[in-house]
């Protein structure tokens, strides 16, 4: 869907559907390098079964500059998390929003397929989020998958979670997984918490 600063591809699993989809779910982990949980959980997603007219769009390393190399920020030294356009603040933000390819490919991703919900994965922070105006149905789904906590309207200035639901009016979620190490358990109990979201569609 787009390349890192330094060349790398951002890479989306995509499971299409025939014809039109009912159901959009965006999947994006890998937002910070040295979260190393995330992207194994958002991969381990291919394997939800899901009624043939839901499409997903997994995207297991948004960061991949910043994953190969273990760092919170991308190439540039942006935190790509502070990049998006809602709130965006330039104390911490990069020069601009949406100064960062990685952002950018995403929120065009975003866009262009308009989803029903966009999760967004982090760590180690210990619980599942509804963010803003997104039915609190679809956290307690996930966090009760996923044995985790809800905390319930979280935002973060310039986070690509608040970006989504806040300017760009699709429903977003913030899972943040607890601890540092993915686990066979962890990845399955989040597996777990995506399978209960995607039941609430039917």
């Amino acid at each position: 869907i787009g390349t890192s600063v330094l060349g790398r591809d951002i890479v989306a699993l995509h499971r299409p559907v025939e014809g039109t989809a009912r159901i959009r779910v965006v999947v994006i982990g890998g937002v910070h390098g040295n979260e190393p949980v995330s992207p194994p959980i958002v991969r381990s997603l291919v394997d939800v079964p899901m009624p043939a007219d839901i499409e997903v769009w997994l995207v297991p390393e948004m960061n991949p500059d910043g994953v190969e190399v273990g760092t919170r920020a991308n190439a540039n030294g942006v935190d790509l998390n502070r990049n998006f356009g809602w709130g965006w603040l330039a104390y911490d933000g990069g020069p601009a929003p949406f100064s960062e390819p990685e952002s950018t490919a995403v929120a065009d991703l975003i866009i262009r397929s308009e989803p029903h919900v966009a999760v967004w994965v982090h760590q180690p922070l210990d619980y599942i989020s509804s963010i803003g105006s997104t039915p609190d149905a679809y956290e307690e789904a996930w966090a009760a998958g996923a044995g985790l906590p809800v905390r319930r309207d979280v935002t973060q200035h310039g986070g690509g979670e608040s970006w989504t639901n806040f300017t760009g009016g699709y429903h977003s979620m913030l899972i943040e997984a607890n601890g540092w190490e993915a686990t066979p358990a962890m990845v399955a109990a989040h597996r777990n918490g995506f399978a209960a979201l995607i039941a609430l569609f039917g």
